[in-house]
């Protein structure tokens, strides 16, 4: 892991998400970029260089004066975390994440979120989502405190269908930092279940395409999948839960149409997510 991205809007949220991610940067020495946002919609015209035309609709000083400010703020944000760097930017939010992520080669986004007001309305659960389904870096959301001792277990969801070789190397690295526990587990639901028998086989396979040691196997019953999912962490005391992505479409065949959204908005816990 090389390149840790962070979104700071200085809310308590932000100081949650900086916690975890200048934890890991410390067992990784990698480069901690605290990237603020200072927002103008879409429609907002450019200068040729890039920087904010002055014909533009709304304030445009204001927004430049904001952009210093929080410049200065970012730099004392980040004044006592070694191999980092503050940006600040003038833009759409979700744009300025993406395009940070892939000009940055970023590794690992960690971005705190309320569901459906985000970081202090910025980060909502709309821009979260669209994070988790468009960033090829893997990506951390969690919507309240967490302390990273509570992380001795690790829930990796998906439907276990087949062995497959996952992208899962910030994973298997967190975990090492953590000294967490992996837990596979397979929800089986009326429109999609299988044998124990064949899931746990599947799920031994699994672990050795991926290189995965001590781990255990998971199979419950449950009408709804983020019902299932939820309740075995709670019922088992996990604070940390991976599911893959699969592109645009959302997370898997298995996670298909509002379950990502489900899980990062709604649920308490630290959701990691990766490019399957």
């Amino acid at each position: 892991m090389k390149r840790i991205l962070i979104p700071i809007d200085f809310s308590e949220l932000s100081e949650y998400a900086f916690s975890i991610a200048k934890e890991i940067q410390e067992k990784t020495n990698a480069q901690l970029i605290g990237l603020n946002v200072v927002h103008v919609g879409k429609s907002a015209l450019y200068k040729t260089d890039g920087t904010l035309s002055d014909s533009n609709d709304f304030d445009v000083e204001a927004i430049r004066k904001q952009q210093a400010d929080n410049e200065q703020k970012i730099q004392e944000f980040l004044k006592d975390v070694p191999n980092s760097k503050g940006v600040v930017k003038i833009g759409n939010i979700e744009e300025i994440i993406l395009n940070c992520e892939k000009d940055e080669e970023i590794d690992l986004i960690i971005m705190g979120t309320h569901g459906s007001s985000g970081l202090s309305q910025q980060l909502s659960g709309t821009i979260a989502d669209k994070i988790v389904r468009k960033a090829q870096a893997s990506v951390i959301t969690l919507k309240c405190k967490r302390e990273t001792s509570e992380f001795k277990d690790i829930l990796l969801v998906s439907d276990y269908d087949q062995a497959e070789k996952d992208n899962i190397a910030q994973l298997k690295e967190i975990a090492s930092i953590f000294g967490a526990k992996l837990h596979l587990l397979k929800v089986n639901t009326p429109s999609n279940s299988s044998e124990v028998s064949e899931i746990e086989n599947n799920m031994s396979k699994y672990c050795q395409l991926n290189g995965l040691e001590n781990v255990d196997f998971h199979v419950v019953e449950n009408d709804k999948l983020e019902d299932g999912i939820t309740k075995f962490a709670d019922e088992k005391g996990i604070e940390f839960i991976a599911i893959g992505s699969k592109g645009r479409m959302g997370i898997s065949a298995l996670f298909r149409g509002c379950i990502s959204a489900d899980l990062v908005n709604h649920l308490y816990k630290p959701v990691f997510t990766f490019r399957a």
